[in-house]
């Protein structure tokens, strides 16, 4: 793996004129703008349902979500059906008042302080929510309120230790505390080991889980590792030669944000090729010269 800092020095042979930190600054904006658009980083969030409840915040490293699936006991994943709240005023007016059962559809809306998502019809169950993961043998989980499961019920534990998605059955040794068995009689451990995923989460009998599968954006810093594909390392590098273009050098801008756009779309049937199953349409945020003087940000 390469690290940010040789993006960074390509960037400013470029432009030497931009200093070492507003490189970094763009490097995070392109970052952002990429993962908007075509699944680089990808991470899966569980999403505990809350009975009653079709509205709730996603984690603000979630930049985009690609797709949405109710998960039960048994592995079994239920894709949820991408809407907007448009869409469903139109199919469906009433969908914000009190119905509830198993849901179909899945939307997300952007604010000015961050993220949220909604589910239709509003969730009729409640999933305990995970708030750590222990590897070991047994693997223990820990809630943080009780989570009522019965010794013996099948679980699924998704996002576990190592990145392991663990089926067993649940031994519970106090109201907000559980281990994972390999057997209803509880007495095969189930073994982990490594650190879990960024949002783990349990689905057991009558109270599935959300799974979002997302690009996730995290602060890049001189040393964070990035692709060692030059196509990949070209594309961050010309997206920051297009911004800092478009604020220093604008003769230069529709130039590079035509080697950026090119860029995109190349990576964007990279991907396409490689089985994503994902149809992305490319559209620049920065394709406007005066998109940065009028305030504009992502």
């Amino acid at each position: 793996m390469a690290t940010a800092q040789s993006i960074l020095n390509a960037f400013r042979r470029t432009f030497p004129d931009c200093s070492q930190a507003r490189a970094l600054e763009l490097l995070n904006e392109v970052d952002e703008e990429v993962l908007s658009l075509i699944p680089l980083r990808k991470s899966t969030f569980c999403i505990p349902l809350v009975a009653g409840q079709a509205w709730f915040d996603l984690p603000e490293s979630i930049v985009r979500v690609y797709r949405a699936e109710l998960v039960d006991e048994n592995g079994r994943r239920v894709p949820l059906e991408e809407t907007t709240e448009a869409e469903l005023n139109r199919s469906a007016p009433g969908w914000r008042g009190d119905v509830q059962g198993l849901p179909s559809r899945f939307g997300t809306s952007a604010s000015m302080t961050g993220g949220t998502g909604f589910l239709w019809p509003a969730p009729s169950s409640t999933s305990p929510v995970v708030s750590s993961v222990t590897a070991g043998s047994p693997t223990s989980v820990g809630f943080a309120s009780a989570h009522g499961l019965t010794n013996g019920l099948p679980v699924l534990l998704i996002g576990g230790p190592g990145g392991r998605d663990l089926k067993g059955f649940a031994k519970a040794i106090n109201p907000t505390t559980i281990q994972l068995f390999a057997d209803q009689a509880l007495t095969v451990p189930l073994a982990s080991a490594g650190a879990a995923g960024p949002m783990p989460g349990l689905a057991s009998p009558g109270r599935p889980l959300l799974c979002l599968d997302a690009s996730v954006h995290v602060t890049l810093s001189e040393s964070s590792p990035m692709p060692n594909l030059p196509q990949v390392r070209r594309l961050y590098a010309n997206g920051m030669r297009m911004i800092w273009a478009m604020e220093r050098h604008a003769q230069q801008a529709e130039f590079w944000r035509a080697q950026f756009e090119r860029d995109l779309q190349a990576q964007h049937e990279l991907t396409l090729r490689r089985a994503t199953g994902v149809q992305l349409r490319i559209e620049l945020v920065h394709q406007d010269p005066d998109f940065r003087s009028r305030g504009g940000s992502f």
